[in-house]
């Protein structure tokens, strides 16, 4: 008997602060300014945690460095109260874009919470490109090896390594145009002085409506529900092919031990009917998994995309 109220209270402690956490408001960092579908999609996800956990939890935006500004910030914090929101690229590609010089090493320093969403890419060119369907695009690219030339928001992410890998894919040459924004990219493909852009509905959505641009494909395996017109990848001959971006929640490893309190809080949100439309508002699909699955999909990721960044010499702008 002494023994057994002996272990109860030692393990007392213990239970105690799990129960007490979180103790205070949690913060969700954001690396990316205000506005666009991934500032969205994290104040959603922040506020579903909300409902699920004790404390509130509020997104704060953290922009700069091309992300890294704000993994940094949740790496190194000793609050335990503030969790990651990122896309892909700032945990599968930096490591490789800058090297040594990343201020965060994401196996070390992070523990994946759970994926919440992927965002499709789609190809889009001008109204006036003689390109009606993406075979007729690359067909034109091996009429005249290096004329074409397709948009991005900057060397290295999403949108130039899926451009890249269509190229190889096809056997076709073209060219990389960077842009600092989407926003300015939309007025050059208008007016025809570019041929192509892989990028999600954001900004491109609203100029197929409008006429401006024609949208040859989904970037993914499979159509999307958003353009359903739009053929998928696997049914144009590119197996395996997918250009999407996805979403994650990451807590610092010293928060490890919250994640699988926190995962569940995700799935619970995530099977809701009302998350689906709010998500398919903001040109996004749910996408659950548990921590160990989004670790395996970073590493998989890195494994696809590294050697194209390695072959083609891109480096951090």
């Amino acid at each position: 008997m002494k023994r057994r109220l002996l272990l109860a209270a030692l393990a007392a402690p213990t239970v105690a602060r799990a129960q007490s956490w979180p103790s205070r408001p949690l913060r969700v960092i954001i690396p990316y300014g205000p506005g666009g579908a991934g500032d969205a999609l994290a104040r959603l996800t922040a506020a579903a945690l909300s409902r699920a956990l004790p404390q509130p939890v509020v997104a704060e935006n953290r922009p700069g460095g091309n992300t890294l500004i704000g993994a940094e910030a949740v790496a190194k914090s000793t609050d335990g109260h503030t969790l990651l929101f990122c896309s892909s690229p700032t945990m599968s590609t930096a490591p490789i874009l800058y090297g040594a010089r990343l201020p965060y090493a994401p196996e070390r320093d992070f523990a994946p919470i759970g994926l919440l969403a992927r965002t499709p890419y789609f190809v889009f060119v001008p109204t006036v490109s003689p390109a009606k369907d993406l075979p007729g695009l690359i067909a034109l690219a091996k009429e005249q090896p290096g004329k074409l030339s397709y948009a991005t928001i900057g060397s290295g992410t999403i949108g130039h390594m899926t451009s890249e890998l269509l190229g190889r894919g096809a056997g076709m040459a073209w060219n990389h145009v960077p842009y600092r924004s989407y926003g300015a990219i939309a007025p050059d493909l208008i007016a025809g002085r570019l041929d192509a852009v892989i990028a999600d509905l954001t900004t491109f959505g609203p100029l197929v409506q409008a006429g401006q641009a024609r949208v040859l494909a989904a970037a993914t395996a499979e159509r999307s529900a958003f353009l359903p017109e739009a053929p998928g990848m696997a049914e144009l001959g590119f197996a395996g092919f997918d250009g999407s971006i996805w979403f994650g929640l990451f807590a610092p490893t010293a928060l490890a031990a919250e994640v699988p309190r926190l995962n569940a809080a995700l799935h619970a949100w995530q099977a809701e009917a009302q998350t689906t439309r709010a998500l398919a508002a903001i040109g996004q699909v749910p996408a659950g998994s548990t921590p160990d699955e989004l670790r395996a999909l970073i590493r998989a990721d890195a494994a696809r995309f590294g050697p194209l960044i390695r072959d083609l010499g891109i480096t951090a702008e």
